[in-house]
């Protein structure tokens, strides 16, 4: 069995990612005799969404993980929906409002087990909650590319999740004004990884369940 775990290099203001990291030391491993196959995704509008295409279609994954980060968010955010939109204004003040592909559906539902994933995180006190929306970023342009693929590969466990700053990626943050930084909201990498190791487990354990 093989799970894809795909995460984002570095964006905007941020020089590191947490997904990136994750993604770079879960690559490889085995989780429940399923082999973890973990590659990094460069923010791009587009080219993400190619490259999400690629890799399913190149290693054939049993269930797709794919993460990225929520900076202002405090805990585990696990996505339900993927929208057909992306909607962003970059630094010059260039806005991008198009579909994200005009011969697919208004939307797609993760078919991670969310709700045993949130309880379980929840067990072991990491703080997790259900969202609606990842954005119209390039996160849902992944996440939806991802279903889409997903859904015509046969692939029945895939979805997206959102991780929030690393204490120390604030601790970095030392040009963002005081007030603004004091309200960043972070959460510790050991309980993140550990957030990453439930979900991966969770994921697979669906995946077996379907197969039985």
């Amino acid at each position: 069995m093989k799970v894809l775990f795909t995460g984002f290099g570095p964006f905007l203001n941020y020089k590191t990612n947490p997904t990136e990291i994750l993604v770079k030391e879960f690559d490889k491993v085995t989780i429940n005799r399923a082999k973890i196959i973990g590659s990094v995704i460069q923010v791009k509008h587009k080219d993400s969404g190619r490259k999400i295409v690629s890799l399913i279609k190149r290693h054939k994954p049993d269930a797709i993980v794919g993460t990225g980060l929520y900076a202002t968010k405090s805990m585990i955010m696990l996505e339900r929906i993927a929208l057909n939109r992306f909607y962003f204004r970059d630094k010059e003040g260039k806005e991008y409002d198009e579909p994200i592909t005009s011969d697919g559906p208004l939307a797609y539902s993760s078919t991670l087990p969310l709700t045993s994933i949130k309880k379980r995180l929840e067990r072991n006190g990491i703080p997790a909650e259900f969202s609606f929306s990842a954005d119209t970023y390039v996160s849902n342009e992944v996440f939806y590319n991802l279903m889409k693929t997903a859904n015509k590969s046969g692939i029945r466990i895939a979805g997206f999740i959102h991780l929030p700053l690393t204490h120390r990626m604030v601790t970095q943050m030392q040009s963002v004004h005081p007030i603004t930084r004091s309200n960043l909201p972070s959460m510790d990498y050991r309980t993140i990884e550990k957030a990453i190791e439930i979900v991966l487990a969770e994921t697979i354990k669906a995946v077996k369940m379907r197969k039985s």
